[in-house]
């Protein structure tokens, strides 16, 4: 599989949440010699409370940089433009929904814009595993109090924005779950 290939993949699953892509979600047409993705059911939860599984980020080609036209895919992305087209199709599409999408494409632009791979950002929604905290999305989104005077998504963007940069600088890069939870939780 090439970096592009595995980047379409990537991409979808970051922007919308997706928690189930594990292998037999993936599936390779010889007639169209491409991979294609299946199984959308479990895109876009209503919180973060759920880990992403993301097949694909143990593969080698998940921490190659993304690709020019990768780049150019994800800075096309439009949030306000997707939530009035799925709105305007689905009238009472939950808004807690739609607010995990506008993290998802803050998280997913914004990561790629300063160079992290789709390993590096896959991390940010997949559990590391110790069976405890879950993941770093799942925290910001229940430790946000209901008093806090900013809006979740403002202070979920401002703490995902320090995070995206200390990942961005770990010398050398994070190779795995485990080391980035060792970076996250010292500096939290």
């Amino acid at each position: 599989m090439t970096a592009r290939e595995l980047q379409k993949i990537a991409i979808t699953d970051l922007a919308f949440h997706n928690t189930d892509r594990h292998l037999g979600n993936i599936l390779y047409s010889q007639k169209q010699s491409n991979f294609m993705q299946i199984d959308h059911a479990l895109v876009l939860p209503k919180d973060f409370m759920s880990e992403g599984t993301f097949a694909w980020a143990s593969w080698p080609a998940a921490h190659y940089p993304f690709t020019e036209d990768s780049l150019q895919e994800i800075s096309a992305m439009n949030f306000k433009k997707d939530r009035w087209r799925i709105k305007t199709v689905y009238p009472h599409y939950p808004e807690a929904s739609l607010e995990v999408m506008e993290i998802c494409y803050y998280l997913l632009k914004e990561g790629a814009a300063i160079g992290l791979t789709p390993f590096q950002i896959s991390l940010f929604y997949q559990g590391f595993g110790d069976g405890l905290a879950g993941n770093l999305l799942m925290e910001m989104w229940k430790n946000h109090a209901e008093k806090d005077k900013e809006p979740r998504i403002v202070t979920m963007k401002k703490n995902l924005t320090v995070a995206m940069k200390k990942i961005q600088r770990a010398k050398p890069p994070l190779a795995d779950k485990e080391a980035a939870q060792k970076l996250l939780a010292a500096s939290s």
